[in-house]
């Protein structure tokens, strides 16, 4: 069961997150020569992945407060998104604010082909963790069609988490209004995003900003 303490309100809800509503030049941007012929725009900035990282950090830290919880990251793409939370998780249990820690877990998670969902969803790895008794949190990278985070909400909930929450790096103006996502850092239109983690074949995932490939990318990165 939920704390008393949770707002009735998830974060879409309240529309709290920051909404890109357009595309940004990437020759702006420090883009490897590896990539730049292959992207069409940069949507979010390290700067600003930067900034709302801290704040979803700050977020989840005054959420749980003094109570034990894990965080699961769905690997690969929300890893990136992780490392910066974390980053700004210990500054803050460091600085004495609140008395916990960070625990985690990773679950690699496989949903696409291209840039298509696979139609099913296959975990790998996490058989040890239980969810049982536990507050858990899991960190996604995109909720698109939700399939994935709908999965995994049950996994935690039928082992018998106490309260199954979720933050992700961005959520598209199409996903599904079913979900409760308590902690949104973007909200992005309804395109096929890669970079920070996020990829394309596991291709692009080590670009710094969020973007969008072009034609030339799709075709060369396909498999």
């Amino acid at each position: 069961m939920e704390s008393a303490s949770t707002d009735s309100l998830d974060a879409v809800q309240r529309k709290d997150y920051v909404e890109i509503s357009k595309e940004m030049d990437p020759a702006d941007f420090p883009i490897s020569p590896f990539y730049r012929k292959y992207i069409k725009s940069v949507l979010i900035s390290e700067a600003d992945l930067e900034k709302r990282s801290a704040e979803i950090a700050m977020q989840i830290a005054d959420t749980y407060k003094e109570r034990p919880y894990y965080i699961i990251v769905t690997l690969k793409a929300a890893a990136e998104f992780y490392m910066m939370i974390y980053k700004y998780l210990k500054k803050i249990y460091e600085s004495g604010k609140y008395n916990n820690c960070v625990r985690h877990e990773y679950l690699r998670v496989k949903s696409y082909e291209n840039t298509k969902s696979a139609g099913s969803i296959t975990f790998i790895g996490g058989e040890s963790f239980s969810a049982k008794d536990k507050e858990v949190l899991i960190i996604e990278d995109m909720i698109d069609t939700g399939r994935t985070i709908k999965t995994m909400i049950e996994k935690y909930k039928s082992e018998g988490a106490k309260s199954v929450k979720v933050a992700t790096l961005a959520i598209k103006e199409s996903h599904p209004k079913d979900i409760r996502v308590d902690f949104v850092a973007f909200k992005v239109p309804n395109v096929f995003a890669i970079g920070f983690g996020m990829d394309y074949n596991e291709y692009v995932r080590d670009l710094s900003c969020v973007c969008v490939l072009n034609s030339d990318g799709f075709e060369a990165f396909k498999v």
